[in-house]
């Protein structure tokens, strides 16, 4: 009798993580700038400003080291690693007094993230995956949006009714609990079990292609070119969505702001379930053009509109982009230099990201203030993406492959 495969119990695991570490970390930064910076308390809004920078910053650089760590260790170890210095850093930040601890604080969420988040979690399923590795990491990153959704409102509820000095200790013992029975579901690798990925028995397919070393995809031009390209996305993702309820509010309502987040998380939502049966279909980079091209259209729409249902449904459609983008930079990844150095590479190429993630808030600030409104930083935002769009037509180029439906490994040499 074939044995139950524990491949999606993996995903499962890993949305659960993921649901986690988005929900109570990334999500919920709005909610901690605002606690720390009203009610007369010690912090200024560049104080937090600057430590969120550390965070994002922290994360990419940390996220390096962890792919080293999974590539040596056993991935459970890293995972409980990470979450244990994210429950660290949301115990102290209810609990800081001087701008340097919640510098330290916003570091361990980094530090944290890099072990628990996006690059494990992704790498975790990339070994069980081939063949379905789109729908796989389409499920697995859904906890991502339903962190924001239904996570982030509950610690904001639960700060505006006690001091956030009672609420952070609670929240990491939560997060601690829920992350470390997570990961003890996990199983590092399929070989370990006798099986192969996608839950065949090892030696029924064939086993996938080993990939080629850091080394040589950093020599590619297909590494720096989705690397840039991601740094592009990220850029107009984070920079229009840091802006988006100034700029309803501005010009609507506070009311109809509120609403358009809700818009994004929604669309952010359903549009990895939309992606991933497209992914089945469709070669990841061309997919990954369109998501492009549809994200810089959202935005410019958002930079030029005035009417509330366009505002609305251009945030909708921007929200359905974030989700799928950040599925298919490791999708993509994956198929062009393989699992051999895997970890590595995605966390070398979201290193380069970073840059996009730390700047893009700035870039549409700034551009804001200058001009007196969010019309020339959002469409800086929406060419950014459609730029993006460019550089991954010039840089990667899909041929067919054998035996793996609907994907198109490129040539690194």
């Amino acid at each position: 009798m074939t044995r139950p495969s524990p491949a999606w119990r993996v995903v499962a695991a890993v949305g659960v993580l993921l649901c986690c570490v988005s929900g109570f970390g990334f999500y919920s930064l709005a909610v901690y700038v605002h606690a720390l910076t009203t009610g007369g308390g010690p912090f200024t809004l560049a104080d937090v400003s600057r430590a969120t920078s550390l965070y994002l910053l922290t994360t990419g650089l940390a996220g390096v080291g962890a792919a080293a760590l999974l590539a040596r260790r056993d991935a459970r170890l890293v995972l409980a690693g990470g979450a244990v210095l994210i429950a660290a850093g949301l115990a102290c930040v209810g609990r800081v007094t001087e701008p340097w601890q919640l510098y330290g604080a916003y570091a361990l969420l980094g530090l944290g993230q890099a072990g628990a988040g996006i690059v494990p979690g992704t790498t975790l399923v990339a070994r069980w995956f081939v063949v379905r590795r789109g729908p796989a990491m389409a499920l697995a990153t859904t906890g991502l949006s339903v962190g924001g959704i239904a996570v982030a409102p509950l610690v904001a509820a639960l700060v505006s009714r006690h001091p956030l000095s009672t609420v952070t200790p609670v929240a990491a013992a939560v997060f601690l609990v829920l992350c470390l029975l997570a990961t003890a579901a996990v199983v590092p690798d399929p070989a370990a079990r006798g099986l192969a990925p996608d839950g065949g028995l090892l030696g029924d397919t064939p086993a996938p292609v080993d990939g080629v070393t850091r080394a040589v995809a950093l020599r590619t031009p297909a590494f720096w070119g989705i690397s840039a390209t991601q740094a592009l996305a990220v850029l107009a993702q984070v920079g229009g969505l840091t802006h988006l309820a100034n700029l309803v509010s501005e010009r609507a309502s506070p009311g109809l702001a509120a609403a358009s987040l809700s818009c994004v998380a929604v669309g952010s939502f359903g549009g990895r379930f939309v992606g991933g049966l497209v992914l089945a279909r469709v070669p990841t980079s061309v997919l990954f053009r369109a998501l492009l091209l549809v994200q810089g259209s959202a935005l410019v729409v958002l930079a030029t509109s005035h009417a509330p249902a366009v505002l609305l449904s251009s945030a909708a459609l921007f929200g359905m982009t974030i989700g799928n983008v950040l599925i298919v930079h490791p999708l993509l990844l994956g198929e062009v230099f393989g699992l051999r150095d895997f970890a590595r590479v995605l966390s070398l190429s979201g290193l380069v990201a970073t840059a996009g993630v730390t700047s893009g808030p700035l870039v549409v600030g700034l551009l804001r203030d200058a001009s007196g409104g969010y019309l020339t930083g959002y469409l800086a935002a929406g060419s950014s993406s459609l730029l993006g769009a460019v550089v991954l037509h010039l840089t990667v180029r899909e041929r067919r492959s054998a035996g793996v439906p609907g994907r198109v490994p490129v040539p690194v040499t």
